[in-house]
């Protein structure tokens, strides 16, 4: 079992976020396959839930499946952002569990034949402790790839075994400010959704990922990007914490619940904070 970080309670290692370009219904680029790995290590407190905040673009073939194949009950609740949840049936105790979280962004790309951005904030904020953790980006067979650039500048291009186009990038952590690329040539023409990505910042993409520039230690963050993130966690604290009510880092309700209730169970029932009301933006555990 891994130890123990910040949280007493539990801790996820490892995190693999993999977001994966497809067609949509009318056979544009423009949607995302996400799959999230989370490995959990519970310690003396039952852990009944498990959930992640993922933005506000709409989300469609929510399966969410243990490391054995076994399907655990899941549902999607519209809160200030995307609410996804699923149950552990036992509750887990003194234990681990590796889940998987499948679904498809809808409309997760945008721009034009030119270049084209893709856009996770919320992938990398979680309310529990997080050990190596890794993202990647991988595009269709055939796709021409010119530029990439990341907001992590140590992202490396690489070729899969199935000969499609891979970016990746890991942390022993897990840094702040998600996951975000913008590529060209474009692959579909279109504007952005009106829905936000859920905490939601400009991504910073000056780092080319093939053409040089500095390297940034992993988990260092622009001072830029960093700038905008706090200023847009301080007018969410103004806003939105006021309903917060946190009963704990890794809480999930009563442990000995068997139903699955995602509105009464989360102690992040009223917000989309993290450990605590000063620090609200979306966030899993």
């Amino acid at each position: 079992m891994a130890g123990r970080g910040h949280d007493d309670k539990c801790q996820i290692s490892p995190y693999r976020a993999t977001f994966e370009l497809v067609r949509n219904a009318a056979g544009e680029y423009a949607d995302v396959l996400a799959t999230l790995e989370l490995r959990y290590h519970v310690f003396d407190e039952p852990k009944a839930e498990g959930f992640k905040f993922v933005g506000n673009l709409p989300i469609k073939d929510l399966k969410v499946t243990d490391g054995q194949g076994q399907q655990l009950r899941a549902a999607i609740e519209p809160m200030r952002e995307l609410r996804v949840g699923w149950r552990f049936a036992p509750p887990i105790q003194n234990g681990a569990i590796t889940v998987f979280v499948r679904f498809r962004i809808e409309g997760a790309v945008s721009g034009d034949l030119e270049s084209n951005v893709f856009e996770a904030p919320w992938a990398g904020n979680f309310r529990v402790g997080i050990k190596d953790s890794s993202y990647r980006f991988i595009f269709p067979a055939g796709v021409r790839l010119d530029k990439a650039a990341s907001n992590y500048s140590q992202a490396q291009q690489k070729t899969l075994e199935d000969g499609r186009v891979a970016v990746e990038v890991s942390f022993p952590g897990v840094p702040p400010g998600g996951f975000s690329m913008r590529f060209s040539p474009g692959v579909v023409q279109r504007q952005a959704s009106s829905g936000s990505s859920g905490g939601g910042s400009p991504r910073d993409y000056s780092r080319q990922l093939f053409g040089g520039g500095r390297r940034q230690p992993p988990g260092t963050v622009h001072p830029a990007v960093a700038f905008v993130v706090i200023a847009s966690v301080l007018g969410l604290l103004m806003k939105a914490c006021v309903s917060c009510a946190k009963s704990g880092n890794c809480s999930s309700g009563s442990s000995g619940s068997s139903s699955y209730d995602s509105s009464s169970s989360s102690s992040c029932s009223s917000c989309s904070s993290c450990s605590s009301c000063s620090s609200c933006s979306s966030c899993g555990g």
